[in-house]
């Protein structure tokens, strides 16, 4: 039976309500971002979702965590508006044009300006309006005031060529998704379209009557939608012929598209646009969101946002997975869910241990056209368990393409790269065009959205969902197990090359006495505390030992070291923690290297093990060289999750993210790490919110101490945990 999608507008008519400081009963809010100080001009997500970015007239670049409704970090070395911005495939690269003329390559991770292309100088006129980054991530376009396309090498910044042609300003840009064409979109009321690999024009599009100010492509590139002051089309790449107008201008009420965007499945459009109206003898321009079903041509809804300057963009993004849309109100982001008919509203909790949302997030449930099959789980089904086996039939119509499936908004299969070595997707030996896909998947507790998504080497696609509720068994937690302990810390280091520490030794002294006490109870003779003279690296390597020996297999070991951590100096791909004897010129060989400690970590017999990590303090070794700014970006989190994956049943909080500085402070507790002084308040009781039960686990100790460190730190400190661990697992009783 062939079934209909249609869209349930509610939530998002709410959010546009709530706007406006009007709210319905039963809707869901949307997830507010505050904090640029001028209009936004530009959003991009980053490719798996997880950060989205933000440029604004007060000449900043803000990236913030989507699902905590958090802000990360800021960039800011450009002069002026910052007009566009364009994330590059890995999303370890981050590209953004301003009126400052400039074009400039980032590392958004560690927030520095990497690259600042070459032409992009005061020739260029009055500003930079759009910047794209090819989908293998090997080309760099502008357009802007200079009327010209420009096309660089991304890996050297060489440009590559010029595409002239345009009579007036540039405003948006948009790479072929198979890399065939780039096309560019014009106040000269025209859509031209370049041949990526030598800038020869293939076409110019001229159907808009008035200045096009967006463009976007599906993410297949068989459509095309363009925004302009008439209204929004969709076009056929195969053939560059316009398939239809979705909005026309009212004549009582003259209304204009300034930015464009498909969801990833190419069933939805969505634009900014503004309306303007006479009110008192002068123009009055508000700001609106339009929404249109792809397939009816259908503008399901239009929704009202603030008052805005006239000609202001009102940028629009869907994240990756399609579950959210972005759209810049003034200075406030708001993010919200997509609903469709069929979907309860559900919440979600990545799957993944990421991250855990501090408020439910609705998700979409789609159906399919029948090249996407699942015969389990049942729609609505109830599993007594955190896992569920997930098989579908998958029919190719070109023969081959990528499958993806995600839960709760995060990726947990691509293609056939598998989980937990097992190939989940085969061949089946009847239809050469068929596969059959057989995954576990783990679930959060409660209701879990499940998403198939496959994309065709011709450019097609199609998504199929379905709705499942986790119900564990599970018996209330009535005590804590039986914990052993080792704690460390150093503040005065042998080694004069190496940068003491004001608070790392009393740290670990109040942590211990925080273990011992009634919150944990952990006797001395399960107690190893090294402070000083005494944290050694053979003195640390030996108590590990011995505590993982003694330790029964119901019991759990937590590790706390409140010490230097330092990348290898040579490759940059191992971790080194500096206890007291360590020294700076041989990292290798007297510090602790992380290779060990997952060895020691998996003899141990306990199937619990807790890693609370301070070990990055703000400081140095010496000479200049930053502990915290780790060499690669990726490093550090790509570190904790080895140490996370060491075995099941590990966690690792630490208290830093990739490049970031662990601080102390004596505002703090009258002197300690801002990590550990929250942490303290955490498994004292102060984590015990959801469910308030009496005890902290690991999860409720992460998301205090996350929210605690990134407002006392103005967010230039975020905790991260990683690791395979039980979400009811208790770290301390309130009492």
């Amino acid at each position: 039976m062939k079934v209909t999608r249609q869209i349930m507008w509610g939530a998002l008519i709410a959010v546009c309500l709530a706007s406006s400081g009007t709210t319905r009963a039963g809707d869901p809010q949307p997830r507010r971002l505050e904090g640029s100080w001028d209009a936004v001009h530009s959003l991009a997500f980053s490719p798996d979702g997880s950060v989205l970015a933000s440029g604004s007239r007060d000449k900043l670049i803000k990236l913030w965590d989507p699902v905590r409704a958090k802000e990360l970090r800021t960039l800011d070395d450009h002069t002026a508006c910052v007009s566009s911005l364009a994330f590059d495939a890995s999303g370890r690269r981050l590209v953004s044009g301003s009126h400052d003329r400039l074009v400039k390559v980032w590392d958004p991770t560690a927030a520095t300006c990497l690259l600042t292309l070459n032409g992009a100088a005061p020739t260029w006129g009055e500003g930079i309006f759009a910047v794209a980054v090819s989908a293998d991530g090997a080309r760099i376009a502008a357009g802007g005031q200079s009327r010209i396309v420009r096309v660089w090498n991304a890996s050297n910044g060489d440009l590559v060529w010029q595409g002239e042609g345009h009579t007036d300003r540039i405003n948006s840009l948009a790479f072929d998704p198979r890399g065939r064409w780039l096309v560019s979109a014009s106040d000269d009321h025209t859509v031209r379209v370049w041949d990526v690999a030598d800038g020869k024009s293939i076409a110019t599009l001229t159907a808009h009557s008035d200045a096009v100010k967006g463009v976007a492509l599906s993410d297949g590139g068989d459509r095309m939608a363009t925004a302009g002051l008439d209204g929004v089309r969709l076009w056929d790449t195969a053939t560059w012929a316009p398939k239809g107008i979705l909005l026309a201008r009212a004549d009582r009420k003259p209304t204009c598209a300034l930015s464009v965007a498909f969801s990833p499945q190419a069933d939805l459009v969505a634009s900014g646009g503004q309306v303007t109206q006479n009110v008192g003898g002068s123009e009055h321009a508000s700001a609106f969101l339009s929404i249109w079903d792809v397939a009816s041509g259908e503008e399901k809804e239009r929704y009202p946002l603030g008052d805005c300057d006239a000609g202001a963009p009102v940028p629009v993004a869907f994240s990756p997975s399609g579950l959210d849309l972005a759209v810049a109100d003034g200075h406030t982001i708001l993010l919200w869910p997509v609903h469709a008919a069929g979907g309860a509203v559900a919440g979600t909790v990545p799957a993944t241990g990421r991250d855990t949302p501090p408020t439910p997030s609705p998700v979409v449930a789609r159906t399919s056209d029948g090249r996407i099959k699942i015969a389990s789980p049942r729609e609505g089904e109830v599993v007594k368990a955190n896992t569920v086996r997930l098989s579908a039939v998958i029919r190719f119509r070109s023969g081959a393409g990528d499958v993806n499936v995600e839960v709760n908004g995060s990726r947990v299969f691509l293609s056939d790269r598998g989980i937990g070595g097992v190939a989940p997707l085969t061949n089946d030996p009847t239809d050469q065009n068929s596969r059959t896909l057989s995954v576990d998947v783990a679930l959060a507790r409660g209701e879990n959205m499940i998403l198939v998504r496959i994309a065709e080497k011709d450019g097609s696609g199609d998504t199929q969902t379905v709705k499942v509720t986790s119900d564990p068994p599970g018996q209330p937690i009535t005590a804590l197990p039986r914990i052993w302990a080792i704690v460390a810390g150093v503040s005065d280091y042998a080694d004069p090359e190496i940068k003491d520490l004001a608070y790392a030794e009393r740290d670990a002294a109040d942590m211990e006495g925080l273990l011992r006490g009634s919150h944990v109870g952990v006797p001395a003779e399960r107690m190893k505390l090294l402070l000083g003279a005494q944290a050694t690296r053979t003195e640390f390597i030996t108590a590990l030992d011995d505590t993982f020996t003694r330790a029964a297999p119901e019991d759990m070991v937590i590790i706390y070291l409140a010490v230097h951590g330092v990348p290898d100096p040579k490759e940059g791909d191992e971790l080194y923690l500096l206890f007291q004897d360590a020294k700076r010129s041989q990292v290798i060989g007297t510090g602790y290297e992380q290779a060990l400690l997952e060895k020691q970590i998996r003899t141990s017999r306990a199937r619990k093990v807790v890693l609370l990590l301070d070990a990055c303090h703000a400081g140095s070794l010496g000479g200049g060289v930053a502990l915290a700014r780790r060499g690669d970006s990726e490093l550090t989190p790509k570190l904790l999750q080895r140490l996370g994956e060491a075995k099941d049943g590990v966690a690792v909080l630490s208290g830093c993210s990739a490049n970031q500085y662990s601080y102390e402070d004596a505002k703090w507790g009258g002197g300690h790490g801002v990590f550990t002084f929250y942490l303290i308040e955490a498994l004292q009781g102060a984590a015990d919110k959801a469910p308030k039960d009496g005890f902290v686990t690991p999860r409720e100790a992460y998301d205090y101490v996350y929210s605690k460190c990134s407002e006392a730190t103005d967010h230039k400190q975020t905790p991260q945990i990683t690791g395979n661990f039980d979400d009811s697992m208790p770290l301390s009783i309130v009492r």
